[in-house]
């Protein structure tokens, strides 16, 4: 069996590729920079808002394998630089939206584009985009977290 951990620098992706890896499954892991991220599999440098990066990372992982079982896209952005997670609707800005958008949303959808070809075959095969409790709309009993939100909503 062959997976692909789709942001697999920190935390949960990071935990995915150990457990996975120790259960003794075939285990590629992504990431933007994988220069120090210390695993015990093949990390390949795949940046979710740069389709050059996604078609580059698709070639190596060809070089691996043509088939993969599960794809699992964990990356995602609740806040970075310079932006922080919204606590009122004031709080939202265009350029936060549209960053959040491009990690939680469009980049899982290219990756999906760029390596749909690794899951078509007969044996079963599993894209899964994984979110915080926080993505969740029908969990949202605080409001806030607005792009986050609306972001991987976008894509579940």
């Amino acid at each position: 069996m062959w997976a692909l951990i789709q942001g697999a620098s920190r935390g949960l992706g990071r935990e995915l590729v150990r457990q996975l890896h120790a259960r003794g499954v075939q285990v590629i892991a992504t990431c933007r920079d994988p220069a120090g991220v210390d695993l015990d599999v093949p990390t390949i440098p795949l940046d979710v808002t740069d389709e050059a990066s996604i078609e580059a990372a698709a070639a190596a992982v060809a070089q691996h394998t043509e088939r993969l079982h599960l794809l699992m896209n964990v990356a995602g952005v609740l806040h970075g630089d310079g932006f922080g997670p919204e606590r009122r609707l004031t709080e939202v800005a265009p350029e936060n939206l549209a960053r959040a958008f491009a990690v939680n949303a469009s980049g899982p959808l290219l990756v999906a584009k760029h390596f749909a070809r690794f899951l078509q075959h007969d044996e079963r095969a599993v894209l899964a985009n994984v979110s915080a409790r926080v993505g969740s709309i029908t969990d949202d009993r605080l409001g806030g977290w607005y792009a986050y939100r609306a972001s991987k909503a976008s894509f579940q």
